[in-house]
């Protein structure tokens, strides 16, 4: 989470209050929406690194990176590099199970300067013949305390520590004088590719499908065996007729972890993109 919070900003252009968030040293996305005021008036861009741990609240301008073609997401340059670790990029090439929880994390103008997490679920996928910009509908977790969340388009949406889409608008339910926030939207990671891709953005190209065959045969039971050792995962015993000691065990216990990080890798097409 701290490094979540550390790599969004609150957005300032002009009359306009949003939030943008890091995708390296010197690169951040926003929604084109949160700086209008730049692109027809000239406003200044200014971003606000407020959650930084051990650290004072970074203040730095951004300008828009341009390109030829209109995207509802804008890609921000900063005026200088600063070091704070980005956020990873996942383009989810399938759909993700209504089961997930995602967290996003903004900066609604209802908590000032404060920043605020909110879990949230995949409610559907929206076809393209109702799609304007955001493509994904999401259900608010009931236990989040703030209704209204004016303030956090431009907010990432995070799955499995990736940014999966971005937070581009709310839907509003009137009951006679209070309004309140019932759900919002999102423009996903994979209706931007070609921006990503024109920009020479970096990012994870995932199968959900996949990534849960995968994980689900990682959590059956395993056997490990090498040299004079043999252990069981079934019995969780190493069995009489071998003996390890912990020296042994330490590199079973590695060597088995290494092995699913490869197994994940292998489910990954990365990107390779220079910034």
């Amino acid at each position: 989470m701290d490094n979540l919070k550390s790599a969004v900003a609150l957005l300032i252009c002009g009359k306009e209050q949003g939030t943008a968030f890091l995708i390296s040293n010197i690169l951040a996305l926003t929604m084109t929406h949160c700086v209008e005021d730049a692109i027809e008036n000239g406003e200044d861009i200014k971003l606000a690194f407020k959650n930084i741990p051990g650290q004072d609240e970074i203040n730095i301008k951004a300008s828009i990176v341009s390109y030829e073609e209109d995207y509802p997401v804008s890609v921000l340059r900063l005026d200088n590099e600063i070091q704070i670790e980005p956020l990873g990029i996942s383009c989810y090439e399938d759909h993700i199970s209504q089961e997930e929880k995602l967290i996003a994390y903004g900066y609604p103008h209802v908590k000032g300067d404060e920043g605020y997490p909110i879990n949230i679920f995949i409610n559907d996928y929206l076809s393209e013949n109702v799609v304007n910009d955001g493509d994904v509908t999401l259900v608010i977790d009931p236990k989040i305390r703030i209704e209204n969340f004016a303030g956090m388009s431009g907010s990432p949406v995070v799955y499995r520590n990736n940014v999966i889409g971005i937070l581009i608008e709310q839907g509003i339910e009137s009951i006679g004088n209070n309004r309140k926030a019932v759900d919002v939207k999102m423009i996903s990671i994979k209706r931007i590719q070609n921006l990503l891709d024109n920009v020479r953005i970096q990012y994870l190209s995932i199968k959900y499908a996949e990534l849960q065959d995968e994980l689900r045969k990682m959590q059956q039971p395993k056997e490990y065996r090498e040299d004079g050792c043999y252990y069981d995962e079934r019995k969780k015993n190493y069995k009489e007729k071998y003996v390890a000691d912990y020296c042994e065990l330490d590199g079973a216990i590695e060597d088995y972890e290494k092995s699913i990080e490869i197994k994940l890798k292998s489910i990954f097409s990365i990107k390779n993109k220079a910034i």
